[in-house]
């Protein structure tokens, strides 16, 4: 009964917290109300100390959402899956709005200290760099046989009382390809350390989550390092974990390689990807929404775009001599 009750006290307790950063926030809620919906009170609360980072998610481009089973029903290949965790919020972002979203953030993080640590979910099914974690202030063991192991660059994010480890210059082709190379590692380990120094490491995958909205798709969340920093989308290359616009320049088919570098390419991506991370703008003219295409890094032709254009569910308007898109 003790602990109900003291249950119940805390719960009154967060409520009319809740009710006092909204009464002094109501032009924020309203904002938020508008473009996501209702949101969680871990959410409202967020903007006690991240008031700025919110209102820079709420202005960005990217679709936006409150739990990650949305999110990840509405994600492309030619897009990037992030979790703000301050905000406790997803966010489905193109690259270039990405970048351009986190160049904001770091204008704004000079002047007033802004906190931003986002985590990239990715899925099973996409192509991905070998990430796995061990413990807390090992990493530099790890780093120093899987750096001869896999003849590659050595990443470490330490955070949560755990090391994340990610092999920054080889992709494989989804999880289950990932895991035989970790297991591969772990062989490799056995025959370099004693089953006692192994087991003061505690190497091991990152959870694992399975996936409500899409059958049989699993999916992680992994830290993303010195991510403020960057300034255009072929760094995010560095920082990412996964996604089907990351190559691969060198030999990728051995685990053992050298002369490795994986970068962005964007020609990957698909007219039809493109255009569902990017729909056409309100009375877009037609060609400048083809040119904004073209900037991007695409390849295909005007006709052979507004062809893919429609087969998206828009059909071709025109008032006077403007040209352009309109859902169906």
């Amino acid at each position: 009964m003790d602990s109900t009750l003291k249950e119940l006290a805390e719960e009154v307790a967060t409520l009319r917290k809740v009710a006092t950063v909204i009464e002094t926030n109501m032009n924020c809620i309203a904002t938020i109300r508008e473009k996501i919906g209702r949101v969680s009170n871990q959410t409202i609360l967020s903007l006690e100390k991240h008031r700025s980072l919110m209102m820079k998610f709420l202005r960005s481009d990217c679709k936006k959402y409150t739990n990650v089973e949305t999110a990840i029903k509405n994600v492309t290949k030619a897009e990037i899956l992030i979790n703000c965790t301050e905000l406790d919020l997803y966010g489905v972002f193109s690259l270039k709005d990405y970048v351009h979203f986190v160049d904001g953030v770091r204008n704004e993080s000079y002047a007033y200290d802004v906190d931003y640590n986002p985590t990239q979910v990715v899925l099973a099914s996409w192509q991905q760099k070998i990430v796995f974690l061990c413990s807390p202030s090992k990493g530099d063991i790890i780093k120093k046989h899987a750096s001869i192991y896999f003849r590659s660059d050595i990443d470490i994010i330490e955070k949560n009382n755990m090391t994340e480890i990610t092999v920054l210059n080889k992709l494989v082709p989804n999880l289950e390809e990932s895991n035989i190379c970790f297991y591969d590692f772990m062989n490799f380990m056995h025959n370099q350390l004693t089953k006692v120094e192994i087991a003061e490491l505690d190497i091991k995958l990152p959870y694992i989550s399975y996936s409500n909205s899409i059958e049989k798709e699993k999916y992680f969340t992994c830290n993303l390092k010195n991510h403020i920093e960057l300034k255009d989308i072929q760094e995010l290359a560095n920082v990412l974990k996964s996604g089907g616009f990351l190559q691969v320049n060198g030999n990728n088919n051995n685990v053992h390689h050298n002369n490795i570098n994986i970068t962005i390419n964007v020609n990957t991506i698909t007219p039809n990807e493109w255009i569902r991370a990017n729909p056409p703008g309100d009375r877009e003219e037609k060609t400048v929404y083809h040119q904004r295409y073209v900037e991007s890094g695409g390849t295909a032709s005007h006709v052979s775009f507004c062809r893919e254009v429609t087969k998206n569910g828009y059909k071709s308007c025109h008032s006077g001599s403007s040209r352009y898109y309109k859902k169906i």
